[in-house]
């Protein structure tokens, strides 16, 4: 019926962001309602699941139609999004619906409780994306991959700016597709979703209540989320606009809930299948975070398979061939777009993103971090716990969290700090975990404490954030409108880190990065990357800009490389504009300095 109205809508009056963007996500979270298991279908779990699935869902049927050649054209997005609502409607009337167990709980007190700490999660949020420009480096090409699959009705496309243009865009298509289908049915720009990262960051906070409250119960959940909602390290995520990084942590507590319900004995084809969606919507979401998913499904599994090994045999074959069912399209999508990135880099390459803990404590609170960490103690450890074989999940997650952190070791080639990502998951999963075992007289002046406490510093720490990746302002603004107005038609300009990724949206003409080599993933692009070097920091500079056509240099005086290390000015052209977070240099001729 969305689709329906939101089709009817469109061809009666005129195209509708919102309503495009709220078929895209709910219609199949409705759709998916009938094959759920009966912890999902039951309220309270029931309302926060259906965005959260929906989301998770909608990744894998855009993906996958896209890579089997079904244009993501508002036809096409409409068709694939309803073959989902009437594959839903079928198995509704043919599965036999599983009861539904225990009783609800008190679900009004509940959504109105998780309402109020959604709202809490946005107002910390706000710190960060409630006013424009927001801050970032990553978003740029967000917007550029939008508005080009928009366009194009693809996502196996072409960048025609990126490194000079003419190579495929690396992003991972999870998100991007959501964000081209949203377009294509809103026939709205792709400036409108600059904030659609917000989206997710809300979803974020409700996938870790479904997760906590459906193993442990809804005071566990509502503690965990709310938590979660305050954690510094999150806004810092929004920060530099982890776009994938954020989408990635709406889907792993899906799956890190399929597997504690596996640990229960709860092994059944509707949880494989959700495992199955999960890890598929994973892969197709963010590369990284499916290793880090994947790895905290292996050991859980592992454990599983110690206690239990026929049924989690059995839920492993069903979760592969369901995984092998949803994730084809998928696979796809990801052999031939791996093909094109022609490989990763070594492992030398990321070792300047080992994990310092002391920043990774500073960024969760050092009185969350202590609180969490004893927390997750008891809750291993703890008499009260041993006979709840779910808690093995926050194991899992803790022992993936060490394990990639220091997969350096072992010459893994990945960013190694992103694993600590995850610490504001598990802390928050086991301080929910453990007030489910004390009294609501004890839980609810330590949580309140706890939480406030953690918001003060967050609220502090986010202003540092936004300063600190605030690369867009009204000077830096000026700027680019004066390379526009100047360059002529196929000019291109070379750019350190900082404003890679932003010219290309905000200049839309070609362009060369010298990026910074610990957040280079596919090998394609070391050589670019090495002429924008050149061009910047060698002797031969401004000859190399001349035989690309490179005319302008484009630097964040404050840009630094992962280590810290400054990118600093070039050694070539003249400065012809300078504000506070942008210098413009002219690689071809003399020109007059101006700044802010």
């Amino acid at each position: 019926m969305l689709i329906g109205v939101e089709a009817t809508w469109a061809w009666l009056v005129q195209p509708q962001r919102s309503l495009a963007a709220t078929t895209v996500v709910l219609a199949p979270g409705l759709a998916a309602l009938p094959f759920l298991p009966r912890e999902l279908r039951r309220l309270p779990f029931a309302v926060p699941a259906v965005p959260v699935v929906g989301v998770v869902l909608a990744q894998v049927v855009l993906v996958g139609a896209a890579a089997l050649a079904v244009p993501l054209d508002p036809l096409g997005v409409r068709l694939t999004l309803a073959g989902v609502a009437v594959a839903g409607l079928i198995g509704g009337i043919l599965l036999p619906t599983p009861a539904f167990g225990a009783p609800p709980e008190r679900w009004p007190s509940v959504l109105l409780g998780l309402a109020a700490v959604v709202g809490l999660g946005i107002a910390m949020q706000w710190r960060i994306l409630g006013s424009r420009p927001i801050p970032g480096e990553d978003w740029g090409e967000y917007l550029l991959y939008a508005q080009e699959i928009a366009r194009r009705h693809s996502l196996l496309i072409d960048n025609p700016f990126w490194m000079l243009g003419g190579d495929s865009f690396p992003l991972d298509p999870g998100a991007p597709s959501l964000y081209g289908a949203t377009l294509a049915l809103a026939d709205a720009p792709a400036a409108s979703l600059l904030q659609g990262i917000w989206v997710f960051a809300v979803l974020g906070i409700l996938s870790l209540f479904v997760f906590v409250g459906t193993l442990w119960g809804s005071r566990a959940g509502l503690v965990a989320a709310a938590v979660y909602a305050v954690v510094p390290m999150n806004l810092n995520v929004l920060s530099w606009h982890g776009l994938p990084t954020v989408d990635a942590f709406v889907i792993i507590p899906v799956a890190l809930l399929a597997t504690g319900m596996a640990l229960r004995g709860e092994a059944g084809r509707r949880w494989a299948a959700v495992l199955a969606v999960a890890l598929v919507g994973l892969a197709a979401a963010h590369r990284v975070g499916f290793l880090l998913g994947a790895v905290a499904v292996a050991f859980v599994l592992a454990v599983a398979l110690v206690r239990q090994p026929r049924p989690t045999v059995r839920f492993m074959a069903w979760t592969a061939v369901f995984g092998i069912v949803a994730g084809a399209g998928v696979a796809v999508d990801l052999v031939q777009r791996t093909l094109a990135l022609g490989g990763v880099q070594g492992y030398e390459a990321f070792l300047p993103t080992k994990v310092h803990w002391d920043l990774v404590a500073r960024d969760v609170t050092w009185p969350l971090t202590v609180a969490g960490l004893a927390a997750l103690a008891l809750v291993v450890l703890g008499p009260w716990f041993r006979r709840d074989a779910s808690r093995f999940v926050l194991l899992g997650l803790g022992a993936t969290i060490l394990a990639l952190s220091y997969a350096w070791l072992v010459h893994l080639p990945t960013s190694y700090n992103r694993a600590s990502y995850l610490a504001p998951m598990l802390l928050a999963a086991s301080l929910g975990l453990l007030a489910s075992r004390l009294p609501v007289r004890v839980v609810a002046p330590l949580a309140a404490l706890l939480v406030g406490v953690t918001a003060l510093e967050a609220r502090s720490l986010a202003t540092d954030y936004r300063r600190f990746y605030s690369h867009v302002d009204a000077a830096s603004l000026k700027g680019l409108g004066y390379v526009s107005q100047r360059a002529r038609p196929g000019d291109a300009v070379v750019t350190d880190q900082c404003w890679s990724f932003l010219s290309t949206w905000l200049l839309q003409r070609p362009v060369l990065a010298a990026l910074d080599p610990a957040l280079i993933l596919p090998k394609r692009e070391l050589e670019p990357v090495a002429k924008a070097r050149r061009i910047l920091y060698g002797r031969d500079g401004e000859r190399l800009a001349a035989t690309l056509g490179v005319r302008y240099a484009l630097v964040d005086p404050l840009c630094t490389y992962q280590t810290g290390r400054p990118f600093g000015p070039p050694a070539s052209g003249h400065l012809v504009y300078a504000s506070t977070r942008l210098l413009v240099f002219d690689l071809a001729t003399d020109g007059q300095t101006s700044s802010r």
